[in-house]
């Protein structure tokens, strides 16, 4: 390919690459904001003393800080490359120096889409099993002999105390810690309101309804995993944009690297002058 052809090509690639990768910054710091509130606004963990929340929540602020860090980094290597190439003819050393940082960023893209992998199956061990046992727990009555359901039904209605009936099962501990979950995230149930075989419990129904009025009518149709599952979505999808801006710092690295290798080596852009002779010698020989 004629260098000069090739030259005004890579040009223009690399203006593109450094425009994602500024974009890439942004994107990630923004990712990385909404994750955090999500996280924090919503309490998607079991509140159990047995599990170790603070260090849970630190270690999602630290999280949060590193891509924050990372993506004000990337926008100022994008920045800058954007600047080499501008200036390519006079400074071809920055454009160089913004594709030797560009590898590293590769390596912190890539390491970083392996640290969302770990975090997740972490908060999976955490969260998941809890949640689900927290929730069966409660979730059956405690049944008389030959029973039918309507009275079933009837006798958690009228033995109900603080939006559950004497009946339910599980602990008075692990009724609060449902009811606290269910009213914070206007949940019903760990798989939706339905979960709940014989009475739903008062928490999964808005303000306004009692202990008569609330039932699977009037529940919630949200289940209480999904703010959970939002928050991992949203972690994946960030792992996803990590392998990708990777695979871009890459691309970046090689024609930053090959467009100044061209320009320290062809000062004037004088791309033919090496082929003039080159095809001089060969005349000559022949």
């Amino acid at each position: 390919m004629n260098k000069i052809v090739l030259m005004s090509f890579l040009r223009h690639v690399i203006f593109l690459l450094f425009v994602i990768k500024t974009i890439n910054g942004l994107i990630i710091m923004f990712s990385a904001e909404y994750c955090f509130k999500l996280f924090r606004r919503s309490e998607i963990l079991p509140l159990d003393g047995t599990k170790p929340q603070h260090a849970i929540f630190v270690t999602i602020d630290f999280v949060t800080v590193i891509f924050n860090g990372f993506g004000c980094l990337t926008v100022l290597a994008g920045l800058t490359g954007f600047v080499g190439a501008i200036c390519l003819n006079k400074y071809p050393m920055i454009n160089f120096s913004a594709g030797v940082l560009f590898i590293l960023l590769a390596v912190a893209d890539f390491g970083s889409m392996v640290a969302t992998h770990v975090v997740i199956n972490s908060l999976n061990a955490i969260v998941v099993e809890d949640m689900k046992d927290l929730f069966k727990s409660s979730r059956d009555v405690v049944r008389g002999p030959k029973e039918t359901i309507s009275e079933i039904q009837r006798k958690y209605k009228a033995s109900m105390i603080d939006g559950w009936g004497k009946i339910a099962t599980g602990n008075a501990h692990n009724h609060s810690l449902i009811d606290y979950i269910q009213m914070n995230q206007k949940c019903c149930g760990v798989t939706g309101r339905h979960f709940w075989l014989i009475m739903v419990p008062t928490s999964c129904c808005p303000d306004g309804y009692d202990d008569n009025t609330c039932n699977f009518a009037t529940a919630y149709n949200s289940n209480c995993m999904q703010s959970y599952d939002n928050f991992v979505a949203t972690l994946v999808t960030i792992g996803i944009q990590f392998f990708f801006f990777g695979v871009f710092s890459v691309l970046t690295f090689f024609c930053s690297l090959y467009l100044a290798r061209l320009k320290i080596k062809y000062p004037e852009d004088k791309y033919d002058s090496e082929d003039d002779s080159s095809s001089g010698s060969d005349d000559y020989q022949y």
